[in-house]
């Protein structure tokens, strides 16, 4: 079944805001083969802006979406989440720092960052902070304080280094590496409003991303 509705989608290469007519196939997408089954077809406003050749590839940011048919598919809905966290570099040594931004939010919504990582041995170690995003709807951890959670102020790195064991964990437990050759995989979720852990564990995260933090060179 196809169903036409509008995106309006933000250029990296071009400094305006264009709306684009989309047909979806919702009888072969999901979350994963959703772009490959969309349709763009550039309407009047981008033609305006000579931005005729606008494809696929062009696109780099959703900005915001029209139209209840394609707001609801959960293939839009999951493209949309993974959109919101970014995470850059995938891989660093547990030194370096990860980039961490969030987009898309409410001028100055609040939300609630949370990592966890299960150590060699199968423990579980957490940590979350607070953030309140910018009047653009941004939160950047490199940039913005921690309002409270497990550290305050500005850490690009604070939840690793804040990380705790979680709720059930034997106490005095701490996180070691007993093989350098594996990776940590960390698991990042973003959450809507100022939440603590018990409460993240019933939430459902606006959106999801994993990264690594290694001891040895993806080269070594």
């Amino acid at each position: 079944m196809a169903m036409t509705s509008q995106i309006t989608w933000k250029l990296l290469t071009e400094s305006i805001r264009c709306e684009l007519d989309v047909e979806t196939d919702y009888s072969q997408s999901n979350s994963g083969q959703l772009l490959e089954n969309t349709s763009l077809h550039v309407n009047e406003s981008c033609r305006k802006a000579k931005l005729d050749n606008v494809n696929k590839k062009d696109v780099r940011e959703i900005i915001l979406i029209k139209g209840r048919g394609l707001g609801a598919s959960p293939a839009i809905l999951s493209l949309i989440s993974k959109k919101m966290l970014t995470l850059w570099p995938k891989f660093s040594l547990i030194d370096k720092i990860t980039k961490i931004k969030v987009f898309r939010l409410k001028s100055l919504q609040k939300i609630t960052l949370g990592a966890r990582v299960v150590g060699d041995s199968g423990q579980v170690f957490e940590s979350h902070a607070h953030y309140i995003a910018d009047k653009h709807g941004q939160v950047d951890v490199c940039r913005d304080p921690s309002v409270g959670g497990s550290y305050t102020g500005v850490s690009a790195m604070g939840l690793l280094w804040s990380m705790i064991p979680a709720p059930g964990q034997r106490k005095g437990i701490r996180l070691m590496k007993s093989d350098v050759t594996k990776p940590y995989n960390v698991a990042l979720n973003c959450f809507d409003g100022h939440i603590d852990p018990q409460e993240s564990s019933s939430s459902q995260p606006l959106s999801s991303k994993t990264f690594e933090k290694g001891y040895m060179a993806n080269e070594v």
